[in-house]
């Protein structure tokens, strides 16, 4: 029953061995000092990108790659870390910027969908994520990306699954059980089924679906251009990791939002264009779970950088404490557990 648990960890295998040429991702998985020079690496190219992290450690696990710390204390209302979007994060629009992994042809949103929908699948949020771990595999499979120091330091697998049944077994009834084995099963042939509608330049399944594990564990929605138009002010400010949302609920923020600008503008069609959209983003996807998070996520604008994520600090945080968010704990215990690897509590 259980058998597909460990796919995830077999995309390790797969990643690291088709990245030969990076000595690396060589250690992808592998020992400590494998793990710190890809962390060191990683540091790098956030500081020579213009993330500003000063006063945070940054202390990923082992486990899921996520660990934030403060080292000084940061007020209320304070800015705890800021990301550069227009260089930092990967959304679809940014990755297919990128020449080589348009050469590969990869399948377009359009196609996802229709698979998706074959196959009962209709959640439009899905589509997008679904299109973009397509997109993170295409990538990754490029020892020369710009962002092989962020890819080489997330996890492989991206959930270990063996590790969370070992955790979880004697927590969930036999349903719950056969229902997590479900959405391994499920979404291993959705991506079998991209691959070979891929083709011959597909990334291998594992690699495929260790990117979609990564995109459902790690990304938030965003708006697709940083913020919304300026008059509107900032676009984006929420509490919880609530970003594994159904398609209806990103459709009131969309008709929200489109009702705002259209009043300032004086357009109803002013914001047609503006939409929140699946995005990973690098140092800010290493916030851990909090249940009394102590940050919440905004996206302001900064000189010289643009449009930036950022974690603001929404009560004192004394130096020492751990930074997170509160995960969304709306699905139920089966999917949660799949999606994150533990059971926010």
């Amino acid at each position: 029953m259980l058998r597909l648990c460990f796919v995830a960890r077999a995309a390790a295998a797969s990643s690291s061995s088709s990245s030969s040429s990076s000595s690396s991702r060589d250690d992808v998985g592998g020992g400590g000092e494998g793990r710190k020079r890809q962390h060191e690496a990683f540091m790098r190219f956030l500081t020579a990108n213009k993330a500003s992290f000063d006063g945070v450690d940054v202390r990923p696990s082992v486990e899921h790659s996520r660990g934030l710390f403060a080292t000084r204390p940061f007020r209320e209302g304070t800015t705890v870390l800021s990301v550069p979007m227009h260089t930092l994060a990967l959304s679809a629009e940014r990755l297919l910027a990128g020449e080589r992994l348009r050469a590969l042809q990869p399948p377009s949103l359009e196609d996802v969908q229709r698979l998706l929908t074959a196959r009962s699948i209709k959640d439009p949020v899905l589509g997008e994520q679904v299109h973009l771990a397509l997109l993170v595999a295409g990538e990754r499979m490029d020892p020369g990306s710009f962002f092989a120091p962020y890819l080489d330091a997330l996890p492989c697998p991206a959930v270990n699954d063996e590790a969370v049944m070992r955790l979880h077994k004697d927590v969930l009834d036999p349903m719950q059980l056969l229902e997590w084995d479900d959405h391994q099963r499920e979404w291993v042939g959705v991506f079998r089924a991209l691959a070979r509608r891929w083709g011959e330049k597909s990334p291998p399944v594992e690699v495929c679906y260790w990117a979609w594990r990564t995109v459902l564990s790690r990304m938030h929605l965003l708006p697709d251009r940083g913020l919304a138009p300026a008059e509107v002010g900032s676009a984006l400010n929420y509490f919880a990791l609530s970003t594994f949302e159904r398609a209806e609920r990103q459709t009131r923020w969309r008709k929200r939002i489109r009702a705002a600008i259209g009043a300032v503008l004086g357009d109803a069609n002013a914001a047609d264009d503006y939409r929140l959209v699946p995005t990973l983003v690098p140092l800010l996807d290493m916030t851990n779970h909090l249940s009394s998070g102590n940050v919440s996520v905004e996206v302001q604008p900064r000189p010289e950088v643009g449009s930036c994520a950022e974690l603001q600090a929404v009560r004192a945080i004394e130096a020492g404490e751990e930074i997170g968010l509160c995960f969304n704990r709306s699905h139920g215990a089966p999917f949660t557990l799949y999606r994150f690897g533990f059971l926010p509590v």
